[in-house]
């Protein structure tokens, strides 16, 4: 008898565990304006299979990086795609011959975005995604630079079209590489992608948390500008790596930010670009709370509901 209500409670356990884990996978659009064939953009596709979420690639089949937010319908290849994978001639949209959720579209970031959107998370999801990536961005996406960057961009468009959050991870390495050459856990583009996933984990489980986003992984309207140091300068892994609230761009509004760090007026956050300014912070990450639009930067009503959410994750910039 005891050994039976022993199976019966261990059957109960493993499908609540079960239950759990499929609670917490999220359906992920990926893109970014490096090309489909990088090494980074591969890496935190794999790394979302392998933590069980379901992931779809979407994007351009050339570098397209500096487009912002601009969209095109796309065409056939005039010429090879980024790393020869795609050869003149090729279809304007086509997948891994291996993989069919790994696609290329032959035109800007925003534009393979919206394509992810509107043909295949339909096709593979059945439904919008719960999250929109882009990245990991070769290069850092600091201050005004937003304006320009693919990166940003495709997220942007994530967020102005459907309201999907979506976060645009950036990284200080500028090194231009190919999947293929992806290596194991302490390859930089690896590394990046456990960051990435570090902070979205932190999303799914307090999800429920932020007066301004409750029940969803962001607040509406809103998106994440992320970078990270460059890895393979500082060394950075991501349990040694520290997290900061940050805002775009300066401001003369004296008080314009959510309070963090013990302060209780006057709160202004630090800017992304006065955080990797100063090596000394070394493997420091920011995260800005963007509203994409004139004004980048989110209320502080916003940066608040972000910051109840990853509060466990963030640290006081030293």
């Amino acid at each position: 008898m005891l050994g039976s209500q022993f199976i019966v409670r261990s059957i109960a356990f493993v499908l609540l565990l079960i239950n759990l884990q499929y609670c917490s996978a999220l359906k992920i659009l990926i893109g970014n304006d490096d090309s489909w064939g990088t090494a980074n953009i591969h890496a935190l596709y794999n790394t979302a299979k392998a933590a069980g979420h379901d992931a779809i690639i979407a994007a351009p089949a050339m570098q397209q990086s500096g487009t912002d937010g601009l969209r095109h319908k796309p065409t056939r290849l005039a010429k090879n795609g980024a790393f020869n994978l795609v050869p003149a001639g090729a279809p304007a949209e086509g997948h891994d011959p291996k993989d069919d959720h790994v696609w290329y579209i032959n035109s800007t970031p925003a534009s393979s975005i919206e394509y992810g959107l509107n043909e295949l998370c339909p096709r593979y999801f059945k439904s919008d995604p719960d999250l929109v990536i882009t990245g990991t961005n070769q290069g850092n996406n600091l201050g005004l630079s937003y304006l320009g960057s693919g990166t940003y961009g495709a997220a942007k468009f994530a967020v102005t079209s459907k309201d999907i959050p979506a976060i645009a991870f950036s990284a200080g390495d500028s090194a231009e590489r190919e999947y293929t050459e992806l290596g194991g856990p302490n390859d930089q583009a690896n590394i990046y992608a456990a960051m990435a996933f570090d902070l979205i984990n932190q999303l799914i489980v307090n999800k429920d948390k932020g007066a301004e986003a409750a029940g969803r992984l962001l607040p509406s309207r809103t998106l994440l500008n992320v970078n990270f140091p460059d890895q393979t300068k500082f060394n950075c892994q991501s349990s040694q790596s520290k997290w900061v609230l940050t805002r775009i761009l300066g401001t003369l509004d004296p008080s314009p930010d959510t309070c963090t760090c013990g302060e209780k007026k006057l709160c202004k956050l630090p800017t992304e670009s006065s955080v990797f300014r100063d090596s000394s912070h070394g493997c420091t990450n920011s995260i800005s709370v963007s509203v994409p639009n004139l004004n980048p930067d989110a209320s502080a009503d916003q940066q608040k509901a972000v910051d109840e959410k990853l509060h466990n994750l963030l640290s006081c910039l030293s």
